[in-house]
């Protein structure tokens, strides 16, 4: 009981004196043992719908106190919605996703025996909601229509149109806005016919939001005044403070400044008296944005301050990256480039730890600008080589969100198929039950005329059913194909199976690595056009000798190329095969050096290195799929690679052991060599015989 009190004095302590006489009169029934125990339920629930989404931690103790009351008088409606509140609280903060789907589960498990489809429906929304949050799209689209289905049967447009929602939030997630829009639109139509005017504000503004992201600021403005007028008329102050949030956004792109500042002012001051500090710091972000936009850059530095001051006291931790690295772009542009490497810092710490790859981005930008106009060559370099990486990054992670469209667009087609040639069946089988219980001839000789005219006709369609999966089976191959570009056949086949790779160990792994020389001084000399061509040249060599050798590709670092031999699968001859690809690189380059000289074109010289030791190796990402490997084998690999020499191959003591008895190769003893973070190390470099 003191918790819950404690609960209570946070509740009203945040509400305006209307809400407050509203959730006073709640909680005494609550508190009133004389009331009946459904009565006391009906007061909670309300109670916790009311302040689940500004308090999320109260709403939770709350329901703990509604379970305990449900479960000693085994009222197991209530049962289920206090564990479906306990769900709903924990995927407001997002803290632990299991939890969300775990108590979900059970409530959803309750709601079907009693046969509560509007309960139900709710359930597997908040489970569907919170894999699209993990990033497991296909799962949340599985749960997410089971979910309309269900909210379908109760009747309930509330439910069906909140439902259409959040599977539109699904594909705007995968940027599959193609599909995502029409699901707003149902949503809009349900609410319609149901006079949902609340709800109708919210679909409106949600489509306006839709045409912001894909750019069509005319349509994004329409939808956005129509919402603003709804809102307006049911004076719910969440929802017209975010669509004068959505119209500031419209008036930036538009480069209307002082309109958007003000558009911002009128949504913060509406969030400030709701208190609902995490949308607050969020907006005094994009007021600071504005600002930048307007180079009011002290201005700006006063907002994302502000912005930072809320953030550390709701410990609204996703807003850190954009807010150090807003104030690092802004020192950027002041000239004060010291500060600007101090506040990206804090920017890429959090942006890493957090998986904001958009803001990994932006804080390798800036300090890449940053060490470079202060003359630190080194660090500037540093910098913009991790960008690169995350560029490649961001690439994989496009072509992951492809693979996952066109994954959507065949299950529902296949799907749609299968519900079809299954009805189609269904028909048939209908016919000829009905055509055997007719026994006149008359009737047995129409009825057989009009079941063969049918049954060709069934039997046409589905001969087109069935082309069509032929057609789709394409389309999977294709898929299939795309996901091996992407990871070794052993691991994209275990991902399929079990929706996850684990990460493995390998005591054997043979690491190349190749770097161009003088590849920095020549971008400079040449377009980028040639300079992307002929590296991309490069690659494509390497890339057919890797598979020639059955070595796996790892990736590539700007002009740095990486792969490794003995993995996924473990073999006898990986270390020979991987030295014998480098070899063949190395020719490879010296041919094609040969070519573009005689042509007085751009040309390289390569360096190698090879060793040999443990890795771990396996799917890095939550959002994306990228093979890596990890170890002290990587580095030293790479050091074999740094104190080689042009047109040879370096190899470490421990490749050498493995591969000196075979006739196929020499070796020139370099003895020990000075390694940075290692000491004295011994090296070979090795040829073909």
């Amino acid at each position: 009981m003191k918790y819950l009190l404690i609960a209570f004095f946070f509740i009203i302590l945040h509400c305006d004196s209307h809400a407050q006489n509203s959730l006073d009169s709640l909680w005494a029934i609550w508190t009133n043992s004389v009331q009946p125990d459904t009565s006391r339920c009906n007061a909670m629930n309300l109670l916790i719908n009311e302040i689940i989404r500004n308090d999320p931690d109260s709403a939770n103790v709350l329901a703990t106190a509604l379970l305990d009351l449900a479960t000693e008088k085994n009222l197991k409606k209530y049962q289920a919605d206090a564990m479906l509140h306990q769900s709903r609280s924990f995927g407001f903060q997002f803290i632990n996703p299991q939890a969300v789907i775990d108590l979900a589960n059970k409530s959803f498990a309750l709601y079907q025996e009693l046969d509560d489809n509007r309960g139900a429906a709710h359930a597997l929304s908040n489970i569907g909601d919170t894999y699209t949050k993990r990033g497991e799209y296909l799962l949340a689209l599985e749960y997410l229509h089971r979910s309309l289905s269900f909210a379908e049967k109760s009747g309930s447009k509330y439910h069906i149109s909140n439902i259409l929602y959040i599977i539109a939030e699904a594909y705007v997630a995968i940027d599959a806005d193609d599909k995502a829009l029409p699901y707003l639109e149902k949503g809009l139509r349900v609410a319609e016919e149901g006079n949902l005017k609340r709800e109708i504000s919210f679909s409106l503004k949600e489509i306006g939001r839709l045409y912001i992201k894909q750019g069509n600021y005319r349509l994004a403005h329409v939808y956005n005044e129509k919402s603003l007028s709804l809102a307006m008329e049911t004076g719910v102050k969440r929802e017209i403070a975010e669509v004068f949030l959505n119209i500031g956004m419209v008036n930036i792109q538009l480069g209307e400044y002082n309109v958007a500042l003000e558009n911002f002012e009128r949504s913060l001051t509406l969030q400030q008296e709701i208190g609902n500090f995490s949308d607050v710091a969020f907006i005094l972000i994009q007021i600071g944005f504005a600002n930048i936009e307007n180079k009011n850059y002290r201005q700006a530095s006063e907002y994302f301050d502000k912005a930072l001051s809320i953030t550390e006291q709701v410990d609204a931790r996703l807003h850190y990256p954009t807010i150090y690295n807003s104030r690092g772009i802004i020192n950027q542009y002041l000239g004060n480039f010291n500060q600007a490497i101090v506040w990206c810092q804090k920017g890429l710490r959090y942006a890493k730890e957090l998986n904001k790859i958009l803001e990994e981005k932006n804080a390798c930008e800036c300090l890449y600008r940053a060490h470079k106009s202060l003359n630190q060559g080194n660090k500037a370099l540093l910098y913009h080589e991790q960008l690169l990486m995350i560029k490649d990054s961001i690439l994989a992670d496009e072509t992951d969100k492809k693979l996952l469209q066109m994954e959507f667009s065949k299950q529902m087609a296949v799907d749609s198929l299968q519900n079809e040639e299954d009805r189609l069946k269904a028909e048939m089988q209908a016919q000829e039950e009905i055509n055997k219980e007719k026994s006149i001839k008359n009737q047995l000789q129409a009825g057989g005329s009009v079941l063969l005219v049918l049954a060709f006709g069934l039997f046409s369609r589905l001969r087109f059913i069935r082309k069509s999966k032929a057609t789709l089976q394409i389309e999977k191959d294709r898929s299939e194909s795309l996901l091996l570009n992407i990871l070794p056949a052993e691991v994209a086949e275990e991902l399929k199976l079990n929706g996850e790779a684990v990460a493995k160990d390998f005591d054997r792994v043979s690491i190349i690595f190749t770097d161009f020389k003088g590849f920095t001084e020549s971008s400079e000399k040449v377009s980028a056009a040639e300079l992307v061509g002929e590296l991309n040249h490069c690659f494509k060599g390497f890339d057919a000798i890797m598979e020639k050798y059955g070595i796996e590709k790892i990736k590539t670092i700007g002009d740095a190329y990486m792969a490794a031999g003995g993995l996924p699968v473990s073999t006898e001859d990986s270390t020979v095969n991987t030295v014998k690809a480098a070899l063949e690189m190395q020719q490879f380059m010296s041919e094609r050096k040969v070519e573009q000289d005689a042509l007085g074109l751009l040309s390289f010289q390569m360096r190698a290195g090879i060793h040999t030791g443990p890795v771990v190796a396996g799917i890095v990402g939550v959002k994306k799929f990228q093979y890596d490997i990890w170890g002290d084998t990587v580095n030293i690999a790479s050091r074999m690679e740094s104190n080689g020499e042009v047109g040879l191959v370096n190899i470490s003591q421990d490749t050498y052991e493995l591969i000196n008895d075979d006739p196929g190769f020499s070796f020139l003893k370099r003895g020990k060599v000075h390694v940075k973070g290692k000491g004295e190390m011994e090296m070979y470099f090795t040829s073909s015989v």
